[in-house]
């Protein structure tokens, strides 16, 4: 998650910590799920001005999402036609919100075929005339925003189909941290950017034969690179990669947009370095939002029926999961369990604040890599021969430029599949699954503006996974298997054998490298030559 760059020279919702709707007088429920107390970095200016625009998303429950989820673990497909028919919310209560929410006046800007969000906008007087909202000027990260203070207010005949309100607290937002170092100097030393080939090499990958050809990968963000970066890219690193297998797909169109950060370049230099006869497809939120970031993954799953081949997505992007109202946070997942239902492999990084994961007052993890249906991707310290390019030495990344991020999640119930050889007891999701170089001293080459950097965090570690993928499934394909899917029922039955280097040294702050699976590298890094052969193998 957390882009760290050195210049060159040239599973099933936990009942714990989830706000159920209260019921309010006059037959009215109260989402108190949908927003979350300001905190302290919250600086309230005022009162809202009642002619602002707000703008909302009204999230409706999905069917039977346990079993939905249990099916995912077992790798089966759920089709389009079996999606509709038992797990989308009903028409007839779309069409009731709907209705209700044009009775009061407010605009409904766009639906979706699979029911599963509605965007809504209205002036501030209208919200509050509607859901009774109290709304503040507030200042967060030195920009204002107009932003809920009070949970909305419902009839209570929406009781059952309205899962909560999004977006009233638009500060709320996915980060990738950026961390740019100074150029290398006598006094600030640091190991070479690692090429793609020098990844394959270290993680026994070279000799596959497979170049992602059939695949396309996705990728979550904000905003696209640009063209130059990708171009000279591939030339610097003698990959065939190509301008046409490229495509920004608008998933949001927000009227100010994110400026390039470095990310975009980062996820799409790294897929494409992996696999490059493979399409990538950005899906962009213009910012990093969540509603807008909701939007670009409705975008990915309308697609679907389209893109038969897009079986990777990778999201180097999250927040403290504790930071996110329960509503966001299930609503994030029903969007994920779908694209995961359609064999989709989502990888996410685990983040970069090792233990702490963003969350200012103690432990936690970061929120999309906890959701169940996702490979959270965790980060090492890989050290290389400058000869060979034989592995020296690996262990758990935490120095001053971050840590690997891993926890325990306070909302998600463990994934049935989620067990092992030092995997901690519990009834919660553990975060990472798996581990990848991430150190920005020991980074990969990246070019950016013009420029080449090391980058590290788990935002690279993510898209290596998902590229590692597209080899994975481009030779299943060509032997008529189906994808792969969510990864993890497929891979942990894996840990302790020769698929994987077991990381046991090292730790993320709270959490040591161990024997078996641990909560900062997961079930370890992979040894790709096996690996491809065993999971080409399975069914």
């Amino acid at each position: 998650m957390k882009l760290s760059a050195k210049l060159l020279p040239a599973c099933t919702l936990a009942a714990i910590g989830v706000s159920q709707p209260v019921l309010a007088a006059g037959s009215q429920i109260a989402l108190s799920g949908s927003v979350r107390p300001f905190s302290a970095s919250v600086r309230v200016l005022g009162d809202a001005d009642s002619r602002s625009t707000v703008e909302f998303q009204v999230a409706l429950k999905m069917r039977d999402l346990s079993q939905l989820r249990s099916r995912i673990a077992l790798g089966q497909r759920v089709t389009p036609e079996e999606l509709e028919a038992n797990h989308f919310p009903l028409l007839k209560d779309q069409r009731a919100v709907v209705e209700w929410l044009t009775a009061q006046g407010l605009k409904v800007e766009r639906t979706y075929p699979n029911r599963l969000t509605i965007e809504v906008s209205g002036t501030v007087a209208q919200v509050r005339a509607a859901l009774g909202v109290d709304f503040k000027r507030v200042v967060v990260d030195s920009e204002e925003f107009v932003a809920a203070r009070t949970a909305p207010l419902l009839p209570a005949e929406f009781s059952a189909s309205i899962l909560g309100i999004n977006g009233l607290q638009p500060y709320q937002k996915a980060v990738p941290l950026h961390t740019r170092l100074q150029p290398q100097s006598p006094t600030k030393p640091f190991v070479p950017a690692y090429s793609v080939n020098d990844i394959l090499t270290a993680y026994s990958g070279t000799g596959l034969g497979l170049n992602g050809s059939g695949q396309t990968i996705a990728i979550l963000i904000d905003v696209a690179p640009q063209n130059s970066d990708l171009t000279t890219f591939w030339t610097n690193s003698g990959i065939p990669g190509s301008l046409t297998n490229i495509t920004a797909v608008q998933g949001a169109n927000p009227r100010r947009k994110d400026k390039p950060s470095g990310e975009e370049t980062l996820d799409t230099e790294m897929t494409s370095g992996v696999a490059p006869a493979a399409k990538i497809r950005l899906y962009l939120s213009g910012t990093l939002s969540f509603s807008n970031l909701d939007k670009a993954l409705q975008k990915l799953i309308a697609e679907l029926p389209s893109q038969p081949t897009l079986h990777q997505l990778t999201i180097s992007l999250g927040s403290c999961e504790a930071s996110n109202s329960s509503s966001q946070l299930q609503t994030d997942s029903q969007l994920l369990s779908t694209i995961a239902a359609s064999g989709v492999s989502i990888f996410v990084s685990s983040g970069d604040d090792g233990s702490k994961n963003l969350c200012n007052s103690g432990l936690g993890v970061s929120y999309y890599a906890s959701d169940p249906s996702v490979t959270a991707v965790g980060g090492t310290t890989l050290t290389l021969d400058s000869s060979s390019g034989a592995v020296t030495s690996e262990g758990v990344w935490n120095n001053q430029y971050g840590a690997s991020g891993g926890g325990i999640s306070s909302y998600f119930s463990r994934p049935s599949w989620q067990v092992g050889a030092g995997v901690p007891a519990g009834t919660t999701r553990l975060v990472p699954d798996v581990a990848l170089d991430a150190d920005p001293n020991t980074g990969v080459y990246v070019v950016y503006n013009g420029r080449t950097y090391s980058f590290g965090g788990t935002s690279a570690s993510s898209p290596l996974w998902a590229g590692f993928t597209a080899l994975f499934n481009q030779a299943r394909a060509a032997a008529g298997k189906p994808s792969l899917g969510l990864l993890g029922p497929r891979l942990y039955p894996l840990l302790g054998t020769s698929n994987f280097r077991d990381i046991t040294s090292g730790n993320n702050g709270a959490y040591s490298a161990g024997s078996g699976y641990d909560l900062a590298t997961g079930i370890g890094v992979p040894v790709l030559s096996l690996l491809q052969s065993t999971l080409f193998n399975q069914p």
